[in-house]
């Protein structure tokens, strides 16, 4: 029995520097962007190496910096 459809998808999870903890790279198939999941601590210099320039979508997680912010952000990179 095939179960396929247009529909299927994989995601690929890749974590540079092998924490799982730190920054992930998130693929998915048939798309052209990326997801990068970050601690918000590592996001100054995940930026410098360029991760944020990528069309995709981004989020920074962990402790906000001011009592105001969320402790998870949800931003795009175009």
């Amino acid at each position: 029995m095939n179960t396929a459809n247009n529909n299927d998808f994989s995601i690929r999870i890749y974590v540079p520097d092998g924490d799982p903890n730190g920054l992930w790279e998130v693929e998915k198939s048939n798309w052209v962007g990326k997801v990068i999941v970050c601690p918000r601590a590592f996001f100054p210099e995940a930026k410098k190496k360029g991760y944020f320039a990528r069309v995709g979508v981004y989020v920074l997680r962990g402790p906000a910096e001011l009592p105001d912010q969320p402790r998870i952000y949800v931003g795009e990179g175009d």
